[in-house]
């Protein structure tokens, strides 16, 4: 009677092998179908778009204006344009006379160079079709083509 009990026992755990084999088969096939599936779709598309830089452009001149170009400037010790500094009428406090007081001195005592200073144009194209113009006093080291981006006024490298 043992001898039936082990028989029955061994028949269990055959059966209970085979089963966990099958199992086993089966997760294995799935696994691999769903790698198939997986590698097999198309990748997803991004909706999300970057903005447009509103401050980026492109360099399409970039000149030194002379003397007959350049923007009118104020020279209170030669009469240029505009009054001397003790034409003006500003309010009764002394900071505002001192003030002008210092910029005739400051000027008046060749502190102020009357040789003209070079003034360089820049002129910007944006994506958004308008053109930036900005001045500066000293060499842009930019050409016709550069890729740039204006920011406070200043011509800045696209980085």
């Amino acid at each position: 009677m043992e001898l039936r009990t082990y028989e029955s026992l061994d028949r269990a755990w055959l059966g209970l092998r085979t089963i966990v084999l099958l199992l086993c088969a089966t997760g294995i096939g799935a696994v691999i179908g769903w790698m198939a599936l997986a590698l097999d779709a198309p990748q997803p598309v991004s909706t999300f778009q970057a903005a447009p830089c509103r401050v980026c452009g492109v360099v399409e001149l970039v000149r030194e204006l002379d003397a007959s170009t350049r923007p009118p400037e104020i020279n209170w010790v030669e009469g240029g344009l505009g009054a001397r500094p003790a034409d003006y009428r500003l309010s009764s406090g002394r900071v505002d006379t001192i003030v002008l007081l210092l910029a005739a001195l400051g000027a008046a005592s060749g502190a102020v160079s009357n040789a003209p200073a070079a003034v360089y144009e820049t002129a910007v194209r944006l994506e958004d079709g308008s053109v930036r113009v900005l001045r500066e006093s000293s060499v842009p080291p930019w050409k016709p083509g550069d890729r740039v981006k204006v920011l406070r006024g200043r011509v800045e490298p696209l980085s």
